[in-house]
């Protein structure tokens, strides 16, 4: 237990908070709730039961991770049994989240996580071969190019309103805000150095939000969801994603984009708000 809590400690120290009242309070929380969390994990495992590894909630929106909104909105949406365990700390067997644990087994990664629940739970999408291709050209656009350039606009320019209160749901002093925004800032640019979205200007990577988000207006059309009446994964993925970035309530250039140009889009993510997540009041609506 007590190496537990030593990595629970460097994991925090890792976020970023550390040297004030308000961090040790958070910090003694988050530890005994590792615990407990811990705990359960090794005793309490119901058959069939998915059991769900990911960021906490915040404020404003289910989670702090799109991938973590889309596994959790999968299981909402097919009305499959689940626990959600939360934490700061969370990392899966490749070291991300979210990840889950089914039976005794951990997977991890949000797409893996999908199919091995509809393997597992014999879930059918019933989608021609032509459906299904548009599906997953969907998820690999918005994934591989629609996130990164949220992402660029979220890091680069909002990064500090991710943590004020109203958003983030806890207050934090301006140095440890400050500290987390530097090291989450280096980890987009190391992340995106390889794929070149690192070297594009402001005005291009607007571009690239643009056009992947005017390619969604048309592909959805006058459609409840992708392919047709039923959401599949690729709902599942846009939801989660362009419901991370507008629904934040502070300006980001997706907002203004959606509001005069997908009229349709803005109609799915209120829909899908409406179908799995009533249970959320966002501080921007639409």
């Amino acid at each position: 237990m007590l190496s537990s809590t030593v990595r629970n400690s460097k994991n925090l120290v890792n976020f970023g908070l550390k040297n004030s009242l308000q961090t040790t309070l958070f910090y003694s929380t988050e530890v005994a709730e590792n615990k407990r969390k811990a705990t359960l994990s090794k005793t309490s495992r119901e058959k069939d039961v998915v059991y769900v590894y990911q960021l906490k909630r915040i404020a404003s929106l289910p989670n702090f991770s799109p991938f973590c909104l889309k596994v959790e909105t999968f299981l909402r949406a097919y009305s499959i049994p689940y626990k959600s365990i939360e934490s700061w700390a969370a990392k899966g067997p490749r070291r991300m989240v979210p990840y889950i644990e089914l039976n005794g087994k951990k997977i991890s990664d949000s797409q893996i996580i999908l199919d091995y629940l509809k393997d597992h739970y014999d879930i059918k999408d019933n989608l021609t071969p032509e459906e299904y291709s548009i599906c997953r050209a969907v998820e690999r656009m918005v994934e591989g190019s629609t996130f990164y350039a949220m992402q660029y606009h979220k890091v680069i320019d909002n990064a500090v309103s991710m943590f004020n209160p109203p958003v983030f749901g806890y207050k934090l002093p301006p140095s440890e805000i400050k500290l987390i925004t530097r090291k989450i800032v280096r980890r987009f640019k190391k992340r995106t150095e390889g794929q070149g979205y690192w070297k594009f200007t402001h005005s291009e990577i607007q571009t690239v939000l643009e056009n992947d988000l005017r390619a969604l207006e048309v592909l959805l059309g006058d459609k409840k969801f992708f392919c047709g009446e039923k959401p599949t994964t690729a709902d599942f993925t846009v939801f989660a994603h362009l419901a991370f970035n507008y629904y934040t309530p502070f300006d980001m250039p997706i907002q203004e984009y959606m509001e005069k140009s997908c009229p349709k889009l803005k109609e799915f993510l209120k829909r899908m708000r409406v179908l799995y997540w009533n249970d959320l009041k966002p501080l921007r609506d639409n």
